[in-house]
């Protein structure tokens, strides 16, 4: 098994708008839509393609 190492980098806020620009010019629409989901949550690739919108409770808080 891999040893497990702790991330040690981190997103600067300035970097965020810059980032989000070129992921919205980016030909491949999956990759565009994806990219600002993963810099926005912090999720891992595979946490978001194995993400179900059925899982999702969509009905507004009361």
């Amino acid at each position: 098994m891999p040893s497990s190492t702790r991330r040690t980098d981190a997103l600067e806020a300035a970097q965020v708008p810059g980032k989000r620009t070129g992921a919205e010019q980016l030909s491949n629409r999956p990759a565009s839509v994806n990219l600002p989901a993963l810099l926005l949550t912090g999720a891992r690739h595979e946490d978001l393609a194995a993400f179900m919108w059925a899982s999702v409770a969509t009905a507004p808080f009361p």
